[in-house]
């Protein structure tokens, strides 16, 4: 909405097709609105699984094959996003989810494997 804040961040949770659409909505928000938008996708698929959702050949639901084509690129890094950052962490695990006192926000503390497997990153 055009009365958010400048600069919003969101953690999206999951590698389902609600988890994609939840994505391309967001994106297109950012499109469409006037302030800036920062996601972080955490994927518990690992990158050396390859990209996160299977094509359908001949897939009888066209939506269905866009979304995947979508979620996909923007996994690869090759997905227009206008002004949504979206920062994709693949191997991820979700380990506690807290308020920040300080801000009022929420900080997701999770591991990936960008962080090695075994080390703690938040994802704010």
């Amino acid at each position: 909405p055009a009365s958010a804040p400048a600069g919003v961040s969101v953690v999206l949770v999951g590698g389902g097709y609600s988890a994609a659409t939840t994505l391309r909505a967001l994106v297109d928000l950012a499109k469409d609105g006037d302030f800036p938008l920062r996601v972080v996708w955490l994927l518990r698929k690992p990158s050396s699984a390859g990209p996160p959702y299977a094509v359908v050949p001949d897939d009888p639901l066209p939506e269905r094959g866009a979304l995947v084509a979508f979620a996909n690129a923007l996994a690869a890094g090759g997905a227009e996003t206008g002004r949504a950052s979206v920062a994709v962490r693949r191997g991820a695990s979700v380990r506690a989810v807290r308020r920040d006192d300080d801000s009022g926000g929420v900080v997701v503390e999770g591991v990936c494997e960008a962080a090695g497997g075994g080390g703690e990153e938040e994802f704010v």
